[in-house]
C-alpha cells in the first residue's frame, strides 16, 4: 500500500490528548525539587535529556520532518480509545494468567536494587509521601514517562544515528523505502539499548531470560506502535496499567484517596467520552495504513 505522508508531518491534526499525559509527567517530576526530594531526580534528567534529544532531532530536520514518524493519534476518540485497549490489556493478563505483567515487564519507578543508580528513587519518595504520591509517581509519572523515553524519544534520536550513518554510508540502502527501513531499524535497535543500560543500571533484572523477554516486549511495542500504525496512547495505557498492578493495594488506596479521585475524575470522563462515542470506533480503522 502507498503511503500517505501524512503520518510523517507533526501539525496541529494532531490530539492533544498524549501532550497533555506527558505535561502531568513533567509536574510529577518538577514536584521532586518542589518537594526536595534528591533521589527524583535521576528521573528527571532522563526525561529532560530526551525532550532536549527529540527537539534537537525536529530542530535539525525542520525543513523536512519526513524521516520521522509520529504515532500520535489525530483525533481524541482515537487518543482515548488507544488508553483503555491498554488499559484493559494488562488488566485482563493479571487476572486470567499466572504470569503476570508486571513480573516481565518491571516499572521502572519501583523495581531495583539497593545498589542501583537510581537507588530506588521512587519506592524513597513514596516512603516518604503519602500514599497518594505511590499512586501518582508508579501510575502516572513513570507510566507515561516510559512511554515518552522509551517509545518515542530514543526511536527519535535512534532515527537521526540511522539518518548520519546513511549519509555517510549511502550504500547501505538507495531505495527511499531501504533508507526508511534502516533508520527504523536502528531507532528500534537504539531504544533496545537505552532500555537494557537504563534497567541494567537500575538493578530492575537479575534474570537474563527475564531480561531478554522484557527486551523482546519492548520491541514488539515499537513494531506494533510503528509498523502497525497502532495508537501511542494504547502504549501508554499499558504501561500505566502494568504499573497499577504491580503495587496493587498501595496503588488502589492511593487512587482512592482526595487527590487520586481528581485524577480519577479525569479518565472517568474519558471513559464516558468513549462510550458515548463507541459507535465512531470502527470508523477509526477504516484505510488505516500499515507499515513504516
Amino acid at each position: 500500500m502507498a503511503q500517505s505522508k501524512d503520518r510523517f508531518r507533526l501539525d496541529a491534526t494532531r490530539s492533544l490528548l498524549f501532550p497533555i499525559f506527558l505535561f502531568i509527567t513533567l509536574l510529577g517530576i518538577g514536584s521532586t525539587y518542589a518537594l526536595n526530594l534528591e533521589n527524583g531526580r535521576i528521573y528527571f534528567i532522563i526525561i529532560l535529556t530526551s525532550i532536549v534529544g527529540v527537539y534537537v532531532g525536529f530542530f535539525f530536520f525542520r525543513r523536512d520532518t519526513t524521516i520521522f514518524e509520529f504515532p500520535f493519534e489525530k483525533t481524541l476518540l482515537q487518543g482515548v480509545f488507544g488508553l483503555y485497549v491498554g488499559f484493559l490489556l494488562p488488566t485482563i493478563i493479571n487476572l486470567i494468567s499466572s504470569v503476570k505483567t508486571y513480573q516481565v515487564i518491571k516499572p521502572f519507578a519501583i523495581f531495583s536494587t539497593a545498589g542501583g543508580v537510581t537507588g530506588q528513587s521512587f519506592k524513597i519518595i513514596t516512603l516518604q509521601l503519602d500514599k497518594f504520591w505511590s499512586y501518582f509517581y508508579t501510575v502516572w509519572v513513570a507510566g507515561i514517562g516510559e512511554t515518552f523515553v522509551f517509545n518515542f524519544a530514543t526511536i527519535v534520536i535512534g532515527i537521526i544515528i540511522g539518518h548520519f550513518i546513511l549519509e555517510f554510508n549511502p550504500n547501505i540502502a538507495k531505495t527511499e523505502k531501504g533508507k526508511r527501513m534502516f533508520r527504523a531499524g536502528v531507532g528500534l535497535l537504539f531504544s533496545g539499548l537505552v532500555f537494557v543500560i537504563s534497567h541494567g543500571l537500575n538493578g530492575s533484572y537479575n534474570d537474563l531470560n527475564m531480561f531478554l523477554l522484557a527486551f523482546l516486549f519492548l520491541l514488539l511495542m515499537n513494531f506494533i506502535l510503528y509498523f502497525l500504525n497502532f495508537f501511542i496512547m494504547f502504549v501508554v495505557g499499558f504501561h500505566m496499567s502494568n504499573n497499577f498492578w504491580a503495587n496493587l493495594q498501595e496503588n488502589l488506596a492511593g487512587a482512592l484517596t482526595t487527590k487520586g479521585l481528581i485524577l480519577d475524575a479525569f479518565l472517568l470522563i474519558l471513559l464516558m467520552y468513549l462510550v458515548l462515542n463507541f459507535k465512531k470506533v470502527p470508523e477509526m480503522f477504516k484505510g488505516h495504513e500499515y507499515g513504516w
